[in-house]
């Protein structure tokens, strides 16, 4: 298995919204320019003799997905 790696970035904004008050906005995210990283899909294409219709189908990743968030921060 290969391992894996990751990248995050972090911006960042201050906002004045009173002379003794300002905001503090962020946003960032984790493994933003990862590829997608499919699993295996259903490999059993018959269920006691019937047609399995998940047969196929990829339901999951490998990594986990890429994350994001956003915080607001009230100074004053």
């Amino acid at each position: 298995m290969r391992p894996t790696r990751a990248f995050g970035f972090v911006l960042l904004a201050l906002l004045l919204v009173h002379p003794a008050a300002f905001a503090q906005l962020t946003t960032g995210t984790i493994s933003g320019f990862d590829r997608a990283n499919f699993g295996t899909p259903d490999m059993v294409a018959f269920i006691d003799g019937q047609p399995n219709p998940n047969a196929g189908r990829i339901t999951r990743t490998r990594t986990p997905a890429r994350q994001m968030q956003i915080g607001l921060r009230w100074m004053f």
